[in-house]
């Protein structure tokens, strides 16, 4: 399974057309819907992983709005797959205390905040095909919400520094040079 999943994962760095994305984005999501006691620690982080190799070549691609919102709908679906890990435990103490002091825990942890990470970038890459349009401030709000979100995750530096990156994106976006100069100076 995990063999499986990372030849997909290097799939996804090295897709070259917004339908290979979409078929390898459907994979994923097949490999997701295993049983989840089949799935290890490692996987989650593949998917996660895959998932963001997947938004981020449909950005360099110039993808749709419709490329954008399938890639966020699965983001929820592979973000449900990850938070069942942790209901699993049917809320039984010892074996949530088991999962919080082992490091599937921060593979869960890891894994929500890349999904959600990556969504914003989904997010902003759908802004950008609304030019001039009313509802193009609505996704870049949740764009920037999402990477606000995301980079308070300080275990996860990579995911930080890219949050703080987005949202100078998202401030360039709504023709606030002033306050992207700002995020982006934190970086």
């Amino acid at each position: 399974y995990t063999t499986t999943l990372t030849a997909l994962e290097q799939q996804a760095r090295e897709v070259s057309s917004t339908q290979q994305a979409k078929l390898l984005a459907e994979r994923l999501l097949n490999l997701a819907n295993q049983e989840i006691s089949t799935l290890a620690a490692e996987d989650i982080v593949l998917m996660a992983d895959s998932y963001g190799h997947l938004v981020s070549n449909v950005r360099e691609l110039g993808g749709s709005k419709v490329d954008f919102e399938a890639l966020i709908n699965q983001g929820e679906i592979l973000r449900a797959k990850v938070r069942s890990l942790e209901l699993a435990t049917d809320e039984n103490e010892a074996q949530l205390e088991k999962l919080y002091r082992s490091d599937v825990w921060y593979d869960i942890n890891y894994s929500l905040s890349a999904i959600n990470y990556w969504q914003a970038w989904a997010s902003l890459g759908i802004a950008y095909t609304k030019a001039g349009e009313r509802d193009r401030v609505k996704w870049l709000n949740k764009a920037e919400n999402g990477f606000k979100t995301s980079s308070v995750r300080i275990l996860y530096p990579s995911i930080v520094y890219g949050s703080w990156l987005g949202m100078g994106y998202v401030a360039a976006a709504n023709g606030r040079p002033e306050l992207a100069e700002q995020r982006f100076r934190r970086l």
